[in-house]
């Protein structure tokens, strides 16, 4: 796959992002249990509490994926997919 191109706002986005103040910071049960009743509802091995700063997404919360904190953003599927216009997940 590609890399997504990055949005014409990308300077705002990240602003927003880092704004949050959650890149880097201790997993929380809320995002744990969020991922893992995704991971339920849709009968998924996986599912991801992502965020992508300027160069790798990284993950606030993992189910199914032990181990793996964060992965190259070129590489982050919710990258491409945040610029779809049909509302895919």
């Amino acid at each position: 796959m590609p890399a997504a191109p990055k949005p014409e706002n990308e300077a705002e986005r990240l602003d927003a992002l880092w704004s949050y103040d959650l890149l880097d910071t201790k997993q929380e049960p809320a995002f744990d249990a969020s991922s893992a009743l995704a991971a339920d509802i849709c009968d998924i091995p996986i599912a991801l509490v992502s965020l992508v700063d300027a160069n790798r997404q990284w993950f606030k919360a993992s189910c199914g994926l032990p181990g793996v904190s964060s992965t190259p953003r070129d590489l982050a599927f919710c990258a491409a997919d945040h610029r779809e216009a049909d509302g895919s997940i």
